[in-house]
């Protein structure tokens, strides 16, 4: 099974987006087969840009059997195995090692997982539909025969595509004209005003927090994981995120971007015509595409 790649940016409308003044959040429902999901206590919640979700309600609700011992989840269906520990981005699927954008988490007792992944590993279809604020996830058997590919299948970057904006760019402008630089193998940068920031490494699984306004430099190569930056815009159902990897041999890449030098490589999630499509280039070839656009 093709590696789970990156950031389901935009699936973060999935989670409760609050107005200035931490208003009453708007929540999104999960359906399986039509048959809405039940989240009793611990709900989905936003981690950087991406959706994590309790792994037993969803997996129970596709028809798998979960286990948890020794800190690691067990999810088994048809003959199929997944197991996942916590705090790791590694997970097995069958025996074959995927690497996750974000760690296995535990929060409330429940643990949580990326949405997409559970689902697509399970062999189901997930979809968005951001008028009705509904993710559908359709399982392999209430699939026709003869159906079409899945509605957001998850792609591979394509290096040879241009870097795609999404409907509110203002953390963009910010972070990649007259901010981000690349020299001597070292990124620099300052987080800017309004935005939420992370650094994650395997390293350091659960991320380190970035302060808005702080400037920081870090590193660029093997082992140096990524930085995911959010904006959320108050009101508008919308967050705007980038993930800049600062190792661009990084597994979740796909090996898209292997053997670039002095780079690093962006990528973000955009909703677009209610299908989510990932767009991602070079972070020097975003800096420029900021200083023509902004």
């Amino acid at each position: 099974m093709k590696k789970i790649i990156l950031i389901v940016s935009l699936l973060t409308l999935v989670l409760a987006i609050t107005t200035a003044g931490a208003a009453p959040v708007k929540t999104v429902t999960v359906e399986v087969d039509g048959k809405a999901v039940v989240f009793p206590d611990a709900k989905p919640y936003m981690e950087g840009s991406r959706v994590l979700i309790p792994v037993r309600f969803v997996s129970e609700a596709l028809g798998a059997e979960v286990k948890y011992s020794n800190k690691t989840v067990v999810i088994t269906k048809d003959g199929k195995t997944i197991s996942m520990k916590v705090n790791t981005r590694t997970v097995s699927v069958d025996g074959k090692e995927i690497t996750l954008d974000v760690p296995v988490r535990v929060k409330q007792e429940r643990t949580f997982v990326p949405l997409r992944f559970v689902s697509e590993a399970l062999e189901a279809k997930v979809g968005w539909n951001s008028e009705k604020m509904l993710v559908s996830i359709t399982t392999k058997e209430a699939i026709e025969p003869g159906t079409g590919e899945p509605s957001n299948p998850s792609v591979t970057p394509n290096p040879s595509e241009e870097f795609k904006w999404g409907k509110y760019t203002d953390l963009g402008a910010a972070l990649f004209k007259d901010n981000v630089t690349v020299k001597e193998g070292n990124l620099k940068f300052t987080v800017p005003a309004n935005a939420e920031a992370v650094w994650y490494t395997l390293a350091n699984g659960n991320g380190e927090e970035l302060k808005a306004g702080k400037s920081y430099t870090k590193a660029l190569g093997s082992g140096q994981g990524y930085l995911m930056i959010t904006r959320i815009y108050p009101g508008k159902d919308y967050v705007e995120g980038y993930a800049v990897y600062l190792d661009v041999n990084d597994e979740t890449l796909n090996g898209s971007y292997n053997g670039l030098k002095d780079d690093g490589v962006v990528s973000t999630t955009l909703v677009i015509n209610g299908k989510m499509v990932e767009t991602a280039a070079p972070l020097s070839d975003v800096i420029d595409a900021a200083k023509k656009r902004f």
